[in-house]
């Protein structure tokens, strides 16, 4: 797997595994380099992930509160950990709470108008009969307890967003969580730094997630107060292998990014196929 690129790989149900195959899979990835990231989607799984020192913990329980020590635990021994996402379910909530949950939650990116009221017919009925969402409100609660519970235990948390789920779309479901992470009380220059440095740092991703000599010139610029939310209408420049794409500035303000442009042509490396741009 190395040589195909595989960094990490995840293991879902480690209770169902054999003690030797499971013994056998985690000493064949350490051989090899790779990393592990372990579906914690209850108190068992998250306590057995520990004991066995897996690398990483995703989906820990958002339906249950984990054992204090085991908070502790976690947070001392410096694992990175992805809570059970909780803008999702602040919207599925709303949305349950609605006459229409596309009203709330959207409809996906590039349907047509016929795809569109298809999509509002079924959906709506799927979201009234399904137990699992009209829970949703408890189930949010539930999530921000555990959230709460994680982040004064001290631990290492990444930005989760369940994209793909019913409702959370990728084109705004990393900005959903962005912005609940504000609500809960995080800073936005901490929330940006969760989705970048914190991130690139618990992958061991070396070229990317700060701004410094070597790495990628890949960057995205925003603008906007302190205490703004996150949201896509603050991008004012999006930059790729120090090429600007995107830029939202009018008048000045196209001088300005001209500018950007020419200084990223000359202090950025330049880009040959197969090989990315970097920051001298």
């Amino acid at each position: 797997m190395p040589r195909q690129g595989v960094d990490w790989v995840a293991l879902h149900d480690l209770e169902d595994f054999p003690s030797a195959q499971l013994s056998a899979l985690i000493g064949s990835a350490r051989r090899h380099g790779i990393k592990i990231m372990a579906a914690a989607n209850d108190v068992p799984t998250a306590r057995l992930a520990i004991e066995l020192k897996l690398d990483s913990l995703e989906y820990l329980p958002g339906t249950q509160m984990l054992p204090e020590a085991l908070a502790q635990r976690l947070a001392q021994q410096g694992y990175p950990a992805v809570a059970a996402p909780i803008g999702y379910y602040r919207r599925i909530a709303a949305a349950v709470r609605a006459p229409s949950a596309v009203a709330v939650l959207g409809t996906p990116a590039k349907l047509t108008p016929s795809q569109t009221e298809t999509f509002v017919q079924e959906f709506d009925a799927w979201m009234a009969a399904s137990g699992f969402y009209r829970d949703a409100a408890q189930l949010f609660s539930l999530r921000q307890a555990n959230f709460r519970q994680l982040l004064a235990a001290g631990a290492t948390l990444l930005l989760a967003t369940d994209v793909g789920s019913a409702g959370q779309y990728h084109d705004r479901a990393i900005w959903t969580e962005l912005a609940e992470w504000q609500r809960q009380g995080i800073s936005q220059i901490e929330t940006l730094q969760v989705a970048t440095a914190v991130a690139s740092d618990s992958l061991a991703m070396v070229d990317v997630g700060v701004i410094a000599v070597g790495r990628y010139a890949d960057l995205l610029l925003i603008d906007g107060a302190s205490e703004e939310r996150l949201n896509p209408s603050m991008i004012r420049y999006v930059i790729k292998g120090g090429v600007v794409h995107l830029h939202r500035f009018h008048g000045r303000g196209l001088a300005v990014a001209v500018g950007v442009r020419k200084e990223l042509g000359q202090g950025a490396q330049a880009r040959t196929p197969g090989k990315p741009a970097r920051i001298l």
